[in-house]
């Protein structure tokens, strides 16, 4: 079943959490850019109380859980809310207590169908000490609660994805707001300068998750995890160096250390012209940098 003729069938809704994000604005581009069953695609918004709220996408009117179980035999709901840098309790709410009000309004009618498929960070599955411990158990605290909730009228579907980058990726986030300064041709002080990063572009995965969707049998397994394919796991340096040679930039890189509780900073020389080429795999990382960095100088002429 293609995701043509799965939206055919007006059984069948789809709710977006998180649609206003990142990856949503992309998944949601992915969706309209061929079809036009708008008026089956439901997208999430915060209200004025901080209660998650529903709304159709064609009218923007709001469409309570308990009004689309009435109409709809099957419910899809993607969870892409997603919230970083947060206190412990702020990650708590964001990342457990708002999805979970949803999937437990969602599955209390035994009659209904609800396949709900939970966006998982590599951060999660890491044995690295996460960057945002925060963000990590906010996550895992929910992927344990949907794994020991199941019921007979859901299914869940876990996809763990890398690290999302690409044209419209938010400037505060670790790789735009270092590409700025790259641009800007600023000094660049980088901590962990040789950790792995498993970069994926965000439109790959936006147009894998709407064919995806296309091609769920509702209720085929309890739950399944599966990762999105990483074909490049450059080290954070080499990333930040190959943006360098792209843009054309004069930064210079520094790596902080610490000594005697004191923080150092060590130069690092540039590493020879297109080397870096033949160290990472050209068909995503090289384009997702080079459209990422025209996009942010386009964003600056404006």
């Amino acid at each position: 079943m293609n995701r043509s003729q799965f939206f055919q069938n007006n059984q069948t809704a789809l709710v977006i959490l998180g649609s206003g994000g990142f990856l949503g604005k992309n998944l949601l581009f992915s969706l309209l850019r061929d079809y036009s069953f708008t008026n089956q695609i439901f997208l999430s918004q915060k209200g004025a109380n901080g209660k998650i709220q529903i709304k159709e996408y064609s009218t923007l009117s709001e469409w309570p859980i308990e009004k689309l179980l009435e109409k709809f035999e099957i419910i899809i709901i993607v969870n892409l809310i997603s919230g970083r840098m947060q206190s412990d309790l702020d990650s708590r709410h964001t990342h457990f207590t708002s999805p979970k009000s949803i999937f437990d309004e969602a599955s209390k009618n035994p009659n209904k169908k609800i396949h709900w498929v939970q966006i998982e960070s590599y951060s999660q599955y890491s044995t690295d000490t996460p960057h945002d411990k925060y963000y990590v158990a906010g996550k895992n605290l929910f992927h344990d609660y949907l794994r020991e909730t199941l019921l007979k009228n859901t299914t869940v579907e876990f996809l763990v994805l890398g690290h999302l980058s690409g044209p419209g990726d938010p400037e505060t986030r670790f790789l735009p707001l270092n590409f700025r300064k790259i641009l800007k041709n600023e000094k660049l002080v980088l901590k962990n300068s040789y950790e792995q990063i498993p970069l994926v572009d965000v439109r790959d995965v936006a147009d894998h998750l709407a064919n995806r969707l296309g091609e769920i049998e509702p209720l085929a397994t309890d739950y399944s995890i599966a990762s999105f394919p990483v074909h490049d796991m450059p080290t954070i340096l080499q990333v930040f160096q190959s943006a360098k040679e792209i843009s054309g930039s004069s930064s210079n890189f520094f790596e902080i250390h610490q000594f005697n509780r004191r923080f150092i900073e060590r130069y690092i020389p540039d590493e020879q012209p297109k080397s870096l080429n033949a160290k990472i795999n050209l068909r995503t990382s090289i384009k997702t940098l080079t459209d990422t960095l025209l996009h942010m100088k386009l964003m600056d002429l404006q």
